[in-house]
């Protein structure tokens, strides 16, 4: 694991005694004191990389925008507006741990709470305490998913590089690279934790649906080119529509919902404070199964709905009707057809 920290430190002002204000961390949070000590806050921040950035941006690219930053070499636009939000989410996850700890110290008398020797500063109270750690928290993620979102879309050879990164497989799906694809679709406040929870159906989604498509067509609705017809861009976004709705519907009733200690209890943050109860609100569980039922039965008229559009346009995916056993095999009284897959046959008028 890298140690490298990609804040610059002027050591020309204080050798001796370097403080937070003779680095430009301050640029990227403003809400620390100057005259902190380096030496403290720099205990926190590989910390606050491991656990909340390193998984998503990679070690590789971390590595390499630090020896940019803090190298001669001159940077490019994109690789300078990605050191910045580099900065800005390390920053602020750096004050999400820290802030727990800073106030408090273990000594042979057990925990102690500091306090200002001049008697000018005291302790926060517990509710701005957590309001300000619930602020500190979102305005991390979206520091950090507007990095990711430029890495997504980035050009630039260094930042490409982590398209096709271990890093960038992992929280992602066919249709959805960033918060702010599936906020589209459901209203997750732009929380990057609510959008990892619902990735990983969404991926479920996503085999779902390789199996209605096949794996060749499948493939290329998940890649797209700039030279794709009309047909292929009309069924990407009916399948797009589809893996949204049926991962909610797969999703639902699992991401509120913890097995903990003696049951299952809702868990909800909501109130800027720590919340977990048993589940024995009637509303709440009657609220999880509408919005459940809700997407399902999108889900299903999507579903019937791909398969409508991969008759009426066969010819445009030869593929699919290879790989799937489409025979247009018409009845001797009408035109209605056949198909089949490995997942069971449709009957379409």
């Amino acid at each position: 694991m890298s140690t490298k920290i990609p804040y610059i430190h002027d050591a020309e002002q204080d050798i001796k005694k370097p403080t937070v204000g003779c680095t430009d961390l301050p640029k990227h949070f403003g809400g620390i004191d100057g005259n902190m000590s380096w030496a403290t806050l720099c205990t926190f921040i590989p910390q606050a990389l491991r656990k909340y950035m390193i998984k998503y941006i990679g070690q590789k690219l971390y590595d390499e925008l630090c020896e940019l930053i803090t190298g001669e070499a001159k940077m490019t636009e994109a690789q300078q507006c990605a050191a910045q939000l580099l900065k800005d989410a390390l920053a602020w996850y750096t004050m999400l741990i820290a802030s727990p700890i800073l106030n408090i110290r273990i000594s042979d008398m057990g925990l102690m709470q500091n306090q200002s020797k001049e008697g000018a500063a005291q302790a926060t109270n517990q509710w701005r305490y957590k309001d300000y750690l619930w602020h500190i928290c979102q305005c991390a993620d979206d520091h950090l998913d507007q990095l990711l979102e430029l890495l997504q879309s980035s050009k630039d050879p260094v930042l490409a590089k982590w398209q096709q990164s271990e890093a960038a497989q992992c929280q992602a799906s066919c249709f959805f690279n960033v918060t702010d694809d599936l906020d589209q679709y459901f209203n997750l406040g732009k929380s990057r934790r609510a959008y990892l929870q619902l990735i990983k159906h969404v991926r479920r989604a996503d085999d779902q649906l390789e199996r209605i498509l096949c794996p060749t067509l499948f493939s290329n609705i998940c890649n797209p080119m700039d030279g794709d017809k009309a047909e292929i861009k009309i069924l990407r976004k009916l399948a797009k529509d589809y893996t949204a709705a049926k991962g909610m519907c797969i999703g639902v009733p699992k991401m509120a919902i913890v097995f903990d200690g003696d049951g299952f209890k809702v868990v909800s943050s909501s109130d800027n404070m720590d919340f977990r109860q048993n589940l024995n609100n009637q509303f709440t569980a009657n609220a999880v199964a509408e919005m459940r039922q809700e997407c399902c039965d999108r889900a299903e008229e999507l579903y019937t709905d791909i398969q409508t559009y991969l008759i009426k346009h066969v010819e445009c995916w030869p593929e699919w009707a290879d790989e799937s056993g489409y025979a247009d095999e018409h009845c001797e009284d009408d035109n209605d057809m056949v198909i089949g897959s490995a997942c069971g046959a449709v009957y379409v008028c």
